[in-house]
């Protein structure tokens, strides 16, 4: 069983919560800069249309393919995909491959980032108060 977190633009508000509760639970601070989910919002006559960006645990990881060191691990775990900090080098190769740009360098660490669900406890999704994040678990 393979689990992410489905995203429903229409419902997203824009309020970035999510980007807040991640960067608390995974750096300990309140720096949505660092988090691992990001939304990108876009105001356009008074209207806000918003989008939830977060790793969706590709089955063909093209982030892992494009990595050089071997430093994103796909298996089995709480996330499929596993960025491992030792054998990073931060060449954001991976963050180039990403079709939907979910993984950043963290510029003060140097190395890749990308959602670990939370070890199947995501934040984000427990504090979406719009309800357009979601867990779910689908058979790959």
């Amino acid at each position: 069983m393979v689990y992410l977190i489905a995203v429903n633009p229409e419902s997203c508000n824009g309020c970035k919560t999510c980007e807040v509760a991640c960067s608390l639970h995974q750096e300990g601070e309140c720096r949505p800069d660092k988090a691992r989910v990001r939304v990108e919002r876009q105001e356009e006559k008074g209207l806000v249309r918003a989008m939830p960006i977060v790793c969706q645990q590709c089955e063909n990881p093209p982030c892992a393919e494009a990595c050089p060191t071997g430093a994103i691990v796909v298996d089995g775990g709480p996330s499929r995909i596993q960025i491992q900090d030792e054998a990073c080098t931060g060449c954001g190769a991976c963050v180039q491959a990403c079709p939907i740009g979910a993984i950043r360098v963290d510029a003060d660490r140097g190395v890749a980032r990308a959602c670990d669900l939370c070890q199947r406890e995501p934040k984000c999704v427990g504090l979406c108060h719009s309800g357009s994040l979601s867990y779910v678990a689908y058979d790959a």
